[in-house]
């Protein structure tokens, strides 16, 4: 059996799906990352930013060892901080008990003071 021939002319033009151009990843900017890429600790410390798709994580340039995650909380607006259990190999909250959340400059000031010595060992 032969298979039907589209119909000819402009309804046969208008199923089409419409064309979308998708720009690269590279050109979409991310004024998160900017900010704490921005930041006097990450600029002072030589820390590296990885974006992924919780959150974003920092890390010792030449070490490669992990100091921090921020992970996106309301549409970018709060970050739940977390820190790098070495023994069990995974991020973990500050505080046993409770959630550490909050804006992404206070955020970012707790990392580089570290009162509860967690991140810079």
């Amino acid at each position: 059996m032969k298979p039907l021939k589209p119909p000819s002319g402009t309804a046969a033009r208008a199923k089409k799906p419409p064309v979308v151009k998708q720009r690269p990843a590279t050109e979409i900017l991310d004024f998160v990352l900017a900010r704490i890429e921005s930041h006097p600790m990450v600029v002072g410390e030589g820390l590296e930013v990885r974006k992924d798709r919780l959150g974003y994580s920092l890390f010792l340039t030449e070490e490669n060892e992990a100091i921090a995650r921020l992970r996106s909380l309301e549409k970018r607006k709060r970050f739940e901080l977390l820190y790098w259990c070495y023994s069990k190999g995974e991020w973990r909250p500050i505080e046993a008990r409770k959630r550490t959340i909050m804006p992404l400059d206070e955020a970012l000031d707790f990392i580089d003071d570290d009162p509860l010595a967690c991140f810079w060992l």
